[in-house]
């Protein structure tokens, strides 16, 4: 998901902290998930 300025100014803070937390977590499973596709790739060679 996008996140506009807009939204930016009327949510608090603890709501943008979650929301960051969450893009982490989105993130961190798609470097996971890269890493293990590409092993899984160079195993299936």
């Amino acid at each position: 998901g996008k996140v506009k300025c807009s939204d930016l100014r009327t949510k608090d803070k603890k709501e943008l902290l979650k929301q960051l937390e969450e893009l982490k977590t989105e993130l961190t499973n798609l470097r996971v998930a890269k890493v293990t596709g590409g092993a899984a790739s160079k195993l299936s060679k």
